[in-house]
């Protein structure tokens, strides 16, 4: 054999035995296990601190963009942290501004995943002293929401109002909604939780998900536990969207928001014909209409001189325009709940069918 021609092969099977050595193994089990923090150093807890470089070890290579994101220091501090990964060990360099008898809280978010994507279980809290003491003061408390929560902590003495200020100290819930903040000095704060996805962005109370609990000011000297939150979102104003008309007999409305089941509709009509009206079988945003005379002309108005919630107006007077159709409604009357293969063909000549 030609000796280049034989070199030549052994170079390839060489090569071909070096990729198949460094491929990862294919199939196999998802890897669902979160990732735990082993260690740091120096450890939690560590006053006098004099270098602000913390080492922490993790049971996974860590995901790099997802840390640098869910990495938080409070007090706020002058720049970012520096961040250096060497395999399963995480460098974190303090940024500057730490002060003499300086309580500083590393907190890693539970968005942190490791190289499989999966999340941290619950958040974690690292503390160290500049001084003698670390501080000690707890927070603790639950969510009510059917989605993850970061709450927001604010020293009321640097904040005016809650939804201009930025937070001083971000926690998350956890899967069952509870939270915790610890070393924490005495004196006043604010709470206000949102939902996770926007942690660390200002309140935005037409776009988020938030609730304060019943008294958001908080006096703490040591352990305070009595937080309860729950999530909400502020609707948008009720508003008529739009109208139809299905036959000469009824129609339907549609509203940008559920209503209530005590609503009241002052003053429907069509025209100068009075409507009666129910809500939607399968709609909540919707109401059905009906009137006693047939409608034949090919357009007509459909107004109201208010919705009422008790005493409360929900919408002020609104008018719409709607066709009317110009044939009956044919469709066969059908039992839509519970469901049944039953239909009921319209006789006008039949006496009529009761419905029980």
């Amino acid at each position: 054999m030609n000796s280049k021609l034989f070199l030549y092969l052994i170079c390839i099977v060489f090569i071909s035995w070096q990729c198949a050595a460094i491929a990862p193994p294919s199939g196999g089990k998802k890897d669902t296990t979160p990732p735990e923090l082993l260690s740091a150093n120096p450890p939690n807890g560590t006053v006098r601190l004099l270098e602000q470089v913390i080492e922490l070890t993790f049971s996974e290579y860590m995901d790099e963009k997802s840390f640098a994101d869910g990495i938080r220091i409070v007090p706020v501090l002058e720049g970012e942290p520096l961040i250096i990964f060497k395999g399963d060990r995480v460098i974190v360099t303090l940024p500057g501004g730490i002060k003499n008898d300086m309580t500083v809280v590393l907190t890693l978010s539970r968005s942190i995943k490791d190289e499989h994507g999966v999340e941290l279980a619950k958040p974690i809290q690292l503390a160290y002293s500049t001084g003698d003491i670390i501080d000690t003061g707890v927070i603790k408390g639950r969510v009510y929401s059917t989605q993850p929560a970061a709450v927001y902590l604010f020293n009321e003495d640097n904040s005016d109002s809650l939804l201009v200020s930025k937070p001083d100290y971000i926690s998350e819930t956890e899967d069952d909604g509870l939270f915790e903040f610890n070393y924490l000095s005495s004196g006043k704060y604010k709470i206000l939780a949102v939902e996770r996805g926007v942690a660390g962005l200002k309140l935005d109370q037409k776009r988020m998900f938030f609730g304060v609990p019943f008294d958001s000011g908080i006096e703490l000297d040591s352990i305070f536990t009595a937080v309860r939150i729950r999530l909400f979102k502020e609707q948008e104003p009720l508003r008529l969207l739009r109208g139809e008309w299905n036959d000469w007999y009824w129609g339907q409305l549609y509203f940008n928001n559920d209503l209530d089941e005590d609503i009241t509709i002052e003053e429907l009509k069509i025209g100068n014909q009075e409507m009666d009206w129910f809500y939607h079988f399968d709609d909540k945003k919707a109401i059905i209409v009906t009137v006693q005379d047939s409608i034949y002309s090919n357009k007509e108005q459909i107004s109201f001189k208010n919705i009422k919630f008790e005493k409360t107006i929900l919408l002020d007077s609104s008018v719409i325009n709607v066709s009317i159709p110009t044939e009956i409604d044919s469709h066969y009357l059908s039992l839509t709940s519970p469901e049944a293969k039953l239909s009921i063909t319209p006789n006008k000549s039949g006496p009529p069918i009761k419905m029980v």
